[in-house]
């Protein structure tokens, strides 16, 4: 009975090759999860930042306005 090394050392190959794809796609998807998580915090402190230049304005319109 003869051991085909060939064999042996392609299939061993090809599971390393789907244990690399399922690794990156792991670490993809964490990375794209990461990205969306800061993508929302920053949107919500320009918001706040929006919402403070809102305010500093209308107190500007309010107090223009009494002096009409």
């Amino acid at each position: 009975m003869d051991f085909f090394w060939m064999a042996a050392l392609s299939q061993i190959f090809i599971i390393l090759l789907v244990i690399l794809f399922f690794v990156g796609l792991f670490r993809f998807v964490n990375r794209l999860i990461l990205h969306t998580k800061n993508t929302k915090e920053s949107l919500r402190r320009i918001e706040d930042k929006i919402d403070r230049l809102n305010q500093e304005l209308n107190k500007i319109k309010l107090n223009n306005d009494r002096y009409e």
